[in-house]
């Protein structure tokens, strides 16, 4: 599973980092900014973790909508302060947000996000149909 991380705090961005190392088949890369929706643009990453501090005209807010605009089915999960946490969660189905996390990532919390994104992967390659052989 492909993911991207999109979090210029440092110490959230290197807990969700290590978190997700702890899974040999995941490959995890990041970025920050506009560069992360041309990089995620340009591969088919699976999920996306994406900080976004503040609601309110913040740059996290823009990428989200950015996200969204791809047309992509892309698993996001938004890391915020805990301040945040209850105005985010309205915005979950307007977004189409899989979870919220409040930053700083409380491993237990982390790891259930991390659990439910692999049976939903795991659940959605076991309805494709299976290629036909040759």
């Amino acid at each position: 599973m492909e993911i991207y991380v999109v979090e210029r705090n440092k110490l959230v961005r290197d807990r969700i980092v290590v978190g997700l190392q702890q899974f040999p088949e995941f490959i995890v890369t990041c970025g920050t900014g506009y560069a992360a929706i041309e990089e995620i643009r340009q591969r088919d990453y699976e999920v996306v973790f994406l900080g976004v501090p503040d609601l309110g005209n913040s740059e996290g807010m823009q990428l989200l909508e950015k996200l969204r605009d791809l047309g992509r089915p892309i698993d996001i999960v938004v890391t915020t302060q805990e301040a945040q946490l209850r105005d985010l969660a309205k915005q979950k189905a307007k977004y189409n947000i899989s979870a919220v996390m409040a930053a700083p990532i409380d491993p237990a919390d982390f790891f259930r996000v991390v659990s439910r994104l692999r049976e939903r992967r795991e659940d959605s390659s076991r309805s494709m149909p299976s290629p036909l052989p040759r």
